[in-house]
C-alpha cells in the first residue's frame, strides 16, 4: 500500500497504532534528514523496532569542492563564475536568490510536475532555464546538458547509485567542469541491504 502524502510524527505514529507493524524500514533519502527524524519519533513512541536502511556512500577522491548546505554552496558561487546546473531539487532553490546574477546563471534540474514548476517561477527563476525531467540520467544525457547551457559548475548531493551520482560526476569530469558537493547530513547508523536482509529474518521469521 502506498502513502504519497506528507506526515510527521504523528501521522506516522497513528499509522503504525493502526497497522500493527512487525518493525519499520527507515529507507528514505539520505538527505531526508526530517522524514527520518518523524519516523523514528514514531517509533519509539509506540514502541516499534525502527530499522534504517544506509545507501553506500559513492564519494568522489578529488575533484569537488565539499559544501555543508545550500547556503554554503551560495556562498562559493557567490565568489565564482560560469553557469550552474543545480540538481539538488526544489527544496534548495531559495538559497540561489540571493546570488545578483542567479537569473541568468543558475539552471535548476526539477522534476516535471506543476509544483516543481511553479515553484521555480515563484522564485523567479526564468522559464527558458529550468530543465524539467524525471532522473536518474545517464552520463550521456548529463554530459550533454552540460554541453547544451555551457555549464561551468555541476551542483549536487551524494545521494549514491539510486541517484545516478557517479553519471553526474563522470560526465563533470568529462567536460573539465567544477563540482560543488553537498554532503551528507550526518554519519548514518543502521544496515546495508543485505545485513539489512538479515535482521528483517531476524525479526520477523
Amino acid at each position: 500500500e502506498v502513502l504519497s502524502k506528507r506526515l510527521d510524527t504523528s501521522d506516522i505514529a497513528a499509522l503504525l497504532k493502526s497497522l500493527q507493524l512487525d518493525c519499520v524500514i527507515d529507507a528514505t533519502h539520505p538527505y531526508a534528514v526530517l522524514a527520518t527524524d518523524h519516523i523514528h519519533a514514531a517509533c519509539e513512541e509506540t514502541g516499534t523496532p525502527y530499522l534504517r536502511l544506509i545507501r553506500p556512500s559513492d564519494m568522489p577522491d578529488d575533484g569537488c569542492v565539499f559544501v555543508e548546505d545550500a547556503a554554503q554552496a551560495a556562498e562559493v558561487l557567490a565568489a565564482a563564475t560560469g553557469k550552474v546546473l543545480l540538481t539538488t531539487g526544489v527544496k534548495e532553490l531559495d538559497a540561489f536568490v540571493h546570488l545578483t546574477d542567479y537569473q541568468e546563471r543558475i539552471f535548476p534540474r526539477v522534476l516535471p510536475s506543476a509544483e516543481s514548476i511553479q515553484r521555480c517561477l515563484a522564485l523567479g527563476y526564468r522559464i527558458q532555464n529550468i530543465i524539467a525531467m524525471q532522473g536518474p540520467f545517464s552520463e550521456e544525457l548529463n554530459y550533454a546538458l552540460i554541453r547544451e547551457f555551457d555549464i561551468r559548475w555541476l551542483l549536487t548531493k551524494e545521494s549514491g547509485k539510486p541517484g545516478g551520482f557517479q553519471e553526474k560526476i563522470r560526465a563533470a569530469e568529462r567536460a573539465g567542469i567544477r563540482v560543488l558537493l553537498i554532503d551528507r547530513p550526518v554519519q548514518e547508523s543502521g544496515y546495508f541491504l543485505e545485513e539489512m536482509k538479515i535482521q528483517i529474518g531476524e525479526l520477523v521469521g
